[in-house]
C-alpha cells in the first residue's frame, strides 16, 4: 500500500471522530492504516483512542478489503508482544491498543458472517483465528504491565484489553472446544498466578466477561467447568489461601496475597454474570441477528455453576464466608 505522502495529526484524528468517522474525501481508507497502526502506541490517549476508534469503524462497516483486514490481524497479533515482559514504560500501550484492533477483523469475519454488510462475507481461514488466539493467550500468560490508568498518558490496561480480545475469540465459530478450554485455563493462571500489584480497574471482571462468552458457547461439559474453576482455590504453584499457605504469624507471600484479592474480585464478577448475564445494547432489530443473539442463548449448567463459584469463593475466603 502507497501514503502517498498522506500524514495525519490529532485535530485530523479528531475531525474523523466527529464526522461520524466518514473517510477523509479523495482518501482510500487502506492508505491511512500505517498511520493509524502507528499512533496505536503513542503516548498521547487521544492519538491511541481516535485511531483505534477509526480501524474498528472503518473496519467493522466494510470499508476495508478482506486482505487488509487479514495483514490488519497479523499486525496487530505481532503488537501483542512489543515490548511483552516489561513491567512499565510505553510499550504498553502498543501491545493494548494492539488487542483492541484485533478485535476488529475477529469480529468482522463474524459481522460478515451474520449479514450484517452488504456484500460482504466470512473471510478468515480457521488456522488463522486458531494461530492468532494461541498467540494471544501467550501474550496475556507473559504480560507483565498490570496498570490500568496512566496518569498523563490515560489507559494502558494490558490485560483489560487482551481480556476483550479473547471474548472476540471465544465466540468465533472458528474456535474449537481445545481452545474454549484453553482460554478457560489461561484466565485461571493469569489470575491465580501471583502479582505485584492488585488489579483496580476490572481487570478480572473483564477476564471473567471473556470466561462468560465460552460458557456462552454451551460446548464444554460441567466437569470440564467444574474442574477449571477448582483452579481458583490455590495459587497457581499450589499454595492453599489464607492461614497456613500463603500466610502464617511471621511469614507472609505479598504477591499471593495480591493473586487472591485478584481472584475473589473475579469470582465475584462471574457469580453476577450467571446471576444477571451481560447488558447488551442493541435494538430489537438487532436482536434478531445472529451476531446479537448471541448473547441471548440459555446459559447451560447455569444454577450448578453458581453452587460451584459458591463454593469456591468460600475456599478462597474461608475466614470471611460462614461454611454452607
Amino acid at each position: 500500500m502507497t501514503r502517498k505522502g498522506f500524514e495525519m495529526n490529532k485535530a485530523q484524528l479528531q475531525k474523523i471522530a466527529d464526522n461520524d468517522y466518514a473517510v477523509p474525501e479523495g482518501r482510500d481508507p487502506e492508505e491511512l492504516i500505517p498511520e493509524l497502526n502507528e499512533f496505536l502506541g503513542s503516548a498521547d490517549p487521544i492519538l491511541r483512542e481516535r485511531s483505534f476508534e477509526i480501524l474498528m469503524s472503518w473496519g467493522t462497516t466494510g470499508l476495508f478489503g478482506d486482505e487488509a483486514l487479514r495483514d490488519l490481524g497479523e499486525q496487530m497479533v505481532d503488537g501483542l508482544f512489543f515490548g511483552l515482559g516489561e513491567a512499565d514504560g510505553d510499550s504498553a500501550f502498543r501491545r493494548s491498543y494492539s488487542a483492541l484492533v484485533l478485535c476488529t477483523p475477529v469480529g468482522a469475519d463474524q459481522l460478515f458472517a451474520a449479514g450484517l454488510v452488504e456484500g460482504r462475507a466470512a473471510f478468515l481461514a480457521s488456522e488463522q483465528v486458531r494461530t492468532w488466539c494461541a498467540r494471544a493467550l501467550e501474550s496475556v500468560r507473559k504480560e507483565n504491565d498490570l496498570r490500568g490508568f496512566v496518569d498523563g498518558k490515560g489507559w494502558a490496561h494490558t490485560v483489560a484489553h487482551k481480556a476483550d480480545a479473547l471474548c472476540q475469540f471465544a465466540r468465533s465459530p472458528h474456535i474449537r472446544d481445545s481452545e474454549l478450554r484453553q482460554i478457560l485455563d489461561c484466565i485461571a493462571d493469569r489470575l491465580t498466578c501471583p502479582a505485584d500489584s492488585v488489579f483496580v480497574q476490572d481487570e478480572g471482571g473483564r477476564l471473567m466477561r471473556a470466561a462468560y462468552h465460552v460458557l456462552l458457547r454451551g460446548e464444554l461439559s460441567l466437569d470440564t467447568l467444574t474442574t477449571w474453576l477448582e483452579k481458583f482455590t490455590h495459587t497457581l504453584d499450589g499454595k492453599t489461601w489464607g492461614w497456613g499457605g500463603i500466610f502464617e504469624l511471621e511469614y507472609c507471600d505479598q504477591k499471593a496475597v495480591h493473586a487472591r484479592l485478584n481472584v475473589g474480585e473475579a469470582l465475584r464478577s462471574l457469580y453476577f454474570y450467571l446471576k444477571l448475564g451481560l447488558r447488551r445494547w442493541h435494538s430489537e432489530e438487532d436482536a434478531k441477528n445472529a451476531y446479537y443473539a448471541f448473547f441471548d442463548r440459555p446459559l447451560k449448567h447455569r444454577d450448578e455453576l453458581l453452587e460451584v463459584v459458591d463454593s469456591v469463593l468460600r475456599q478462597v475466603y474461608s475466614g470471611l464466608y460462614p461454611p454452607k
